[in-house]
């Protein structure tokens, strides 16, 4: 078969599945909006996604101008291999960034499966589920949500099927969507994100660290609150008071994902760090930055205690990962983690806001570390029956073929 992927970020979350259709046979080429290099010797189109804004307009109108230029980008480039004798039997593509729009006017009868990822919904944002925010949200960013969602939908109208890696994500959509999405994950390597308790972490010249050490953890792809990243700086302090000699390992960027970037112009790791000033002892406190993968999988397989907090937003992969690895996950009693994480089963459960409750469940981990070792198995068995990756590429590959015959 002929395949085409679609993501601005290839391989994204193709990561997995790339590779697996190729490795079957499949010719698979990608339209991409980056010129790094990709693992796998990929045919990988590029388009640049730098454009000139029209002057002047909402944000709302904006969004969308920079929607349809992506989506004209990837039609040229698509009638370019259309020219060359590209006729993809199916073409895949995240609909987050309009790009997928107007493959169906290059390839008519083409199926377009599509991973549409979330609705997005105010409490993503905070509104309804921070105490700190009002219960909704400003005109503004309603109508933000108002054109992100649309657009979403358009590109669903305009699919075959759609494709999410979570239930929570599914329901997500008003009900007359959900009938046209799978819920199949990406899938975890369960081979590379194995347990090893007696790992030992390399961090630096003379720190090399291991389970015994009490090692905090926290992983996200930026220091953001969306990801409970305050709740974790502020849970610090109380944990120090009875656990002095534990660290406090932090992999993330300085950046934004999710969360709005601060109004002063601060990182959000620059903000705790001032508010926090004086009670954390830093000497035992790591920033990390972004890992190499097989130093992070390292670190989540030496980890005691690992955090994951989320707002109501999709899940990171790195949860999953670290409970493939047996890390003990201590999660935020929000439905995208209650979804997998079941408290006192396969892991520990507190309620996103309460700093003095993470504090002390982390601090009973670390005080009895066997009496939990449980929820590692659990946790690791869960990884296998529900999200291994030779099962999750089988269902993809399933739907694929599926589509394509119908």
């Amino acid at each position: 078969m002929q395949i085409l992927l679609v993501h601005q970020n290839f391989p994204g979350q193709y990561r997995q599945l790339a590779p697996a259709l190729k490795a079957l046979g499949h010719q698979v080429v990608a339209i991409a909006a980056h010129d790094r290099p990709v693992a796998g010797d990929f045919e990988v189109r590029r388009y640049d996604p730098s454009f000139e804004p029209i002057p002047h307009l909402p944000p709302g109108l904006a969004s969308l101008q920079e929607h349809w230029q992506r989506a004209e980008q990837v039609a040229v480039l698509g009638w370019e291999l259309r020219q060359q004798g590209f006729m993809p039997d199916i073409c895949l593509a995240h609909s987050g960034w309009g790009e997928a729009l107007l493959l169906k006017d290059v390839w008519p009868g083409t199926k377009l499966l599509l991973y549409p990822e979330i609705y997005a919904r105010p409490e993503a944002l905070g509104y309804g589920f921070d105490p700190g925010l009002p219960p909704e949200p400003p005109l503004e960013q309603r109508i933000a949500l108002r054109h992100q969602n649309q657009r979403t939908i358009q590109a669903l109208s305009l699919a075959d099927a759609g494709i999410v890696p979570t239930e929570y994500q599914r329901r997500s959509f008003p009900e007359r969507e959900q009938t046209w999405l799978h819920r199949i994950h990406d899938g975890i390597d369960t081979v590379t994100c194995h347990p090893r308790p007696g790992r030992v972490l390399c961090l630096e010249a003379g720190l090399a660290l291991s389970r015994q050490d009490k090692l905090v953890t926290l992983v996200n792809r930026n220091l953001e609150p969306t990801r409970g990243f305050p709740q974790f700086m502020r849970a610090i302090p109380a944990i120090q008071a009875q656990h002095p000699d534990a660290w406090f390992l932090i992999v993330g960027g300085d950046s934004v994902s999710y969360s709005p970037a601060r109004p002063d112009g601060r990182s959000y790791r620059e903000a705790m760090l001032a508010e926090l000033e004086g009670q954390i002892n830093l000497e035992r406190v790591r920033f990390l930055g972004r890992l190499p993968y097989e130093q992070l999988i390292a670190l989540l397989q030496a980890s005691s205690a690992h955090v994951y907090f989320t707002t109501p937003y999709v899940l990171s992969w790195s949860m999953l990962e670290a409970m493939s690895c047996g890390a003990l996950i201590v999660g935020s009693r929000t439905a995208p983690v209650e979804e997998v994480l079941r408290h006192g089963d396969n892991g520990l459960l507190v309620d996103f806001f309460d700093t003095a409750a993470l504090a002390e469940t982390i601090s009973q981990v670390l005080d009895q570390p066997e009496a939990f070792e449980h929820l590692r198995r659990q946790a690791r068995r869960t990884i296998l029956d529900h999200y291994d990756l030779p099962d999750c590429l089988l269902r993809q590959l399933q739907l694929i073929h599926q589509l394509i015959r119908s």
